[in-house]
């Protein structure tokens, strides 16, 4: 979910993390602390998995106690919520931030291509919210939280959709919800046949298929028309 560079220089320098961030601002500081565990927790649970994961690791990696992530998240569930949002929020961020009108279609393939490249999440990582979602199934309280957690990003690019769908003149053919779905749907897709098979979907597959449904969408181009 996250480089793995920083926890390794955690890792290397126990306190150096916690030392720097002595010389910040204190909202300065806990934004700082929080980056340094959510990117410590997304190396640990992904190797680990969530349950196998302990809370001391994680702090120990980041240079912090595990006191940091009681403070900054409340717990275990916490963190991994943090998480899980922290990661849907820089791929709605990306992926549709790359589709800008105002570039040509090859521009905004490649940077898709790019995005999916460095944010599609790779097969651990998606047996690990496989996990999580699981253990929340069981759990009404923590359930209810996930689900709220995945709205975000469904109103965030339903918004992006209809906005672009206002800007170019076009009726959106169905409720942006709906067509957000549509859209969430083809990176939802991609990352669980990945998961079992990676090489069965290439970036450029994602980015093709992503930019035709999106392009549709907002009157782009006509429907199935082919990507030059």
């Amino acid at each position: 979910m996250v480089e793995e560079s920083v926890t390794q220089r955690a890792i290397a320098d126990p306190v150096g993390a916690a030392g720097a961030i002595r010389r910040l601002t204190p909202e300065m500081r806990r934004e700082q602390t929080r980056a340094y565990l959510l990117e410590s927790a997304a190396a640990v649970f992904a190797a680990k998995g969530y349950h196998a994961a302990s809370l001391d690791e994680i702090a120990e990696a980041a240079g912090f106690t595990r006191g940091a992530i009681y403070s900054n998240f409340g717990g275990k569930e916490g963190l991994f919520m943090a998480l899980v949002e922290h990661r849907q929020q820089a791929m709605v961020s990306e992926f549709f931030g790359a589709l800008d009108p105002a570039a040509d279609r090859s521009e905004r393939l490649q940077a898709l291509r790019e995005v999916s490249s460095r944010l599609m999440p790779t097969p651990s990582e998606w047996a690990l919210f496989q996990e999580f979602e699981l253990f929340a199934f069981r759990n009404p309280e923590l359930r209810e939280r996930l689900v709220v957690a995945g709205q975000k990003p469904m109103t965030a690019v339903a918004r992006v959709l209809q906005n672009r769908c206002e800007a170019a003149g076009v009726e959106p053919p169905l409720p942006a919800r709906d067509l957000a779905r549509l859209c969430v749907g083809v990176i939802a897709a991609a990352a669980a046949e990945r998961a079992l098979d990676p090489e069965s979907v290439s970036d450029e597959e994602i980015a093709r298929t992503l930019l035709l449904v999106v392009d549709f969408i907002t009157g782009a181009s006509p429907p199935f028309e082919a990507l030059e």
